[in-house]
C-alpha cells in the first residue's frame, strides 16, 4: 500500500516546495518481493511520522511492543496496512494491530491435541502471504485461504495424501494461482516431492509437478525425496517460478535408492501450466543430506540476469535465466558452511547478495559482488555472531538485521560491523520484517516483537 507523497506548498514565494518524497509500504510475503530480495524500500521519514532506521540512528531503535502468541515463532511476519499476521508452531495464526500488538483475531489450523513437544505435528513453519483481501498460508498437508478481516476460512485445499507430508513453503499468489511446495516433517519418513499450484478462483490444483520423477528410480517407483520447503521467486514479466528441491532418498528413513530427477535442483516451470523451462542439478546422487533449503532470489545487472540459491553444501549457486527459463552454466561460490537462510539483496545498483551461513559455532556473512559485467566476487564479513544463522536477513537503508540461535536480533552495517543487539528468551529463526518504520519478528520464546525508533 502506498500513501500519498509529503508535499508543502509555500505561498510566499512563487516556487513550490517538496520536503518529502518518503513512501510506507507493505510486507506482504516472504521476503517482500517475487524477486525475495528481503530488501525494504522504505526510507526517510514516513508519513506517520516514524523515522527507518538506520547505521546513524541505530541506537534509538528500541522496543515498540512484545506480546505473547503461545507457540514457538519461526516465520517471517506478513504486514499489509495497519495490521500484522504471523502463524506459531502451536498450529494457528493470529492478526495483531501494527501499531499497538493487540491481538485482532486468531484462527486454529491444526488440532492441537495432535501435537506434542517431539513431533511437532501442529507447527506452521512457513510465512503467510496476504493478497487480494486474503491470508494464504499452509498447515500439515493443506493449503488455506483466510479472510484477511477476521482470519475466517474462505476455503482450503488438501495438496497430497502421503503420510508425514508437511507444507514448510511459504505459498505465493500470483496472477489467480497460489504456488506452494510439499516436504515431510524431518525426513522420518521422506515424501515424493512436489511443487503445486492452486486456483484462487475454483480452489482447485491447476497443475502439479512432480519434484521426483518415478521413471529416473532405479528399479521402478519406490523412491522417495526431492522436497520442496524452500518458497518460490517468480519472474512476472517472464510469467516463470523458481523453486529448489532437496535431498534424494539415502538420506531418509528408512533410506531408499536416489532418483536422478530432481532432487537437490533449482527448477524453472512455466507460471501457468507448470510445464519445465529448465532445471540446474548442484549434486548428482547426493548422499549428505545437502538440501536446497535456502529460497532462490531474482537479480539482475547490466548484461546479465540469475537465480541464486544457496545450498547446504555450502556453495551459493548463481544460473542464468531469461524469457526461457534457465539457460547456460552456473556460476559456484563456496561460502565454505551450511547455508539454509535465504540471502538479502541490496537493490539498486550493485545488486550485491549478502548471505549468512549456518551451521558452526560462528556465524558470519558473505557479501557476493556482482559487477554490471556480470561477475561474481565473495568478500567475508567480520564476525557477527557466536551461534548459527537460520534467520533469513532484512535490509533497511545500510542496516542489516537478522536473527542467531544466541536468541538475539543483530544488526550490522554493509561491512560486516556489529552496531546493535536485542535480547530475547529463546532462539530467533523468524527473519525480520519492516513496513511503516517498524521492524517485527518472532522468537521460539513464543513471542512477537516490534521495534522503531523511539518506540513510535
Amino acid at each position: 500500500m502506498r500513501y500519498p507523497h509529503s508535499m508543502i506548498f509555500t505561498t510566499l514565494t512563487i516556487s513550490i516546495l517538496f520536503l518529502s518524497t518518503a513512501h510506507a509500504e507493505d510486507w506482504p510475503k516472504y521476503r517482500r518481493d517475487y524477486s525475495n530480495t528481503g530488501h525494504s524500500a522504505e526510507t526517510g521519514t514516513l508519513p506517520n511520522g516514524v523515522t527507518t532506521v538506520n547505521s546513524q540512528n541505530i541506537n534509538k531503535l528500541s522496543l515498540k511492543w512484545i506480546r505473547s502468541l503461545g507457540g514457538i515463532i519461526s516465520a517471517s511476519p506478513a504486514i499489509v496496512g495497519p495490521s500484522v499476521y504471523v502463524p506459531t508452531w502451536g498450529g494457528a495464526i493470529y492478526k495483531l494491530d501494527a501499531v499497538s500488538g493487540t491481538i485482532l483475531a486468531h484462527r486454529q489450523l491444526v488440532n492441537p491435541s495432535t501435537c506434542t513437544s517431539t513431533n511437532h505435528v501442529c507447527r506452521i513453519a512457513g510465512s503467510p502471504m496476504v493478497a487480494n483481501g486474503l491470508v494464504y498460508i499452509g498447515a500439515n498437508n493443506a493449503l488455506f485461504a483466510l479472510n484477511a478481516s477476521n482470519l475466517s476460512i474462505a476455503w482450503s485445499r488438501s495438496l497430497t495424501t502421503q503420510a508425514g507430508a508437511e507444507i514448510w513453503s511459504s505459498p505465493v499468489a500470483f496472477n489467480g494461482l497460489v504456488y506452494v511446495g510439499i516436504a515431510s516433517q524431518g525426513d522420518n519418513p521422506c515424501v515424493k516431492g512436489a511443487i503445486y499450484a492452486v486456483n484462487t478462483s475454483t480452489h482447485t490444483i491447476q497443475w502439479t509437478f512432480n519434484t521426483l520423477d518415478e521413471s529416473s528410480c532405479p528399479g521402478g517407483t519406490n523412491c522417495v525425496g526431492a522436497a520442496v520447503w524452500s518458497s518460490a521467486a517468480i519472474d512476472k514479466a517472464n510469467g516463470i517460478v523458481y523453486f529448489g528441491t532437496g535431498n534424494p532418498g539415502s538420506n531418509c528413513k528408512p533410506p531408499t535408492a536416489n532418483a536422478t530427477r530432481y532432487p537437490d535442483n533449482i527448477i524453472a516451470l512455466k507460471a501457468t501450466s507448470g510445464t519445465l523451462m529448465g532445471h540446474f542439478q548442484a549434486i548428482a546422487n547426493d548422499t549428505h543430506d545437502f538440501d536446497f533449503g535456502s529460497s532462490p532470489v531474482l537479480t539482475t545487472t547490466a548484461s546479465q540476469s540469475w537465480v541464486a540459491e544457496s545450498s547446504k553444501d555450502g556453495i551459493m549457486y548463481f544460473v542464468s535465466r531469461s524469457s526461457k527459463g534457465i539457460i547456460g552454466s552456473p556460476h559456484a561460490i563456496t561460502i565454505g558452511s551450511q547455508l539454509i537462510a535465504s540471502p538479502a539483496v541490496q537493490l539498486g545498483a550493485s545488486n550485491n547478495l549478502y548471505q549468512p551461513t549456518g551451521f558452526g559455532s560462528q556465524g558470519n556473512f558473505v557479501k557476493i559482488n556482482q559487477s554490471s559485467t556480470g561477475n561474481l566476487t565473495k568478500q567475508k564479513q567480520t564476525f557477527v555472531s557466536s551461534s548459527s544463522i537460520f534467520s533469513a536477513p532484512l535490509m533497511v537503508n545500510d542496516v542489516l538485521f537478522f536473527g542467531s540461535d544466541d536468541f538475539k536480533l543483530h544488526a550490522i552495517s554493509m561491512t560486516g560491523s556489529l552496531l546493535w543487539t536485542f535480547p530475547t528468551n529463546g532462539k530467533v529463526d523468524s527473519g525480520p520484517s519492516e513496513s511503516n518504520g517498524r521492524i517485527y519478528f518472532g522468537s521460539n520464546d513464543g513471542n512477537l516483537y516490534a521495534l522503531s525508533i523511539g518506540a513510535k
